[in-house]
């Protein structure tokens, strides 16, 4: 019986857990202490410039790359308004063919998409570490698909390999590269605070069950000294 009341107990607590709502979080991505660097590719024969991807510093181990960024946040969130982060890209491979590959978001535009799928095993994470708080790792690259979102914008213009410098023109030519520090933004579902009736309910049906519990045991204590 004493097992019966205790699942009543945990019963209350998961129902209480299943009506947690998730709540959606953005924050500001400062800019960067590492460059973007886009490599040309060549243009799809439809108008769409296309690009290898750097995003960030690079390092390899063990048969892994790695791409940095990091910077500084903010956000109005509660446990998320401020801190550092750290944005990190991780492929398979070291070659240039293995970076990710962007595309122009439409014909002739300097924004970019990532050719889907990524290559195997890639994957990206936000991980902030709120100042005075918790640190977080949010998945925005997993299992082959977008999990959350991000956005990034270039803060200059550097370019090599063609006369005019932008974007598209370096993604229209073959080894050309662009490179800058770039803000952004990243938006993320997290579970919310429960709301405070929720904790006082939860609460209550925990103390009900801890005291049937106690009156089952006196119950069976008396019992006990009964058949004695």
């Amino acid at each position: 019986m004493r097992v019966r009341h205790g699942l009543y107990v945990m019963a209350a607590f998961l129902v209480m857990a299943g009506t947690l709502r998730a709540e959606s979080v953005t924050v500001n991505l400062g800019e960067t202490a590492q460059d973007i660097l886009q490599t040309g590719i060549g243009d799809n024969g439809s108008g769409y410039a296309q690009w290898y991807l750097q995003q960030g510093s690079s390092s390899y181990a063990g048969g892994v790359t790695t791409d940095l960024f990091s910077g500084a946040y903010t956000g109005s969130t509660p446990g998320y308004t401020g801190g550092t982060y750290q944005f990190l890209t991780s492929y398979n491979g070291n070659a240039l063919s293995d970076q990710p590959i962007g595309i122009s978001s439409s014909p002739g535009s300097s924004y970019f998409y990532f050719e889907q799928p990524l290559p195997l095993g890639t994957t990206i994470t936000l991980d902030l570490a709120e100042t005075g708080g918790p640190n977080y790792v949010i998945p925005i690259y997993a299992g082959g698909t977008f999990v959350n979102g991000y956005q990034i914008l270039d803060t200059s213009s550097n370019c090599t390999g063609v006369s005019s410098c932008s974007p598209f023109e370096v993604g229209e030519t073959p080894g050309a590269t662009f490179y800058s520090t770039v803000t952004g933004s990243a938006n993320f579902n997290v579970a919310a605070t429960p709301e405070p009736s929720s904790i006082i309910l939860a609460g209550t049906f925990g103390l009900v069950g801890l005291l049937l519990v106690g009156r089952r045991k006196l119950l069976q204590s008396s019992t006990g000294n009964a058949a004695v």
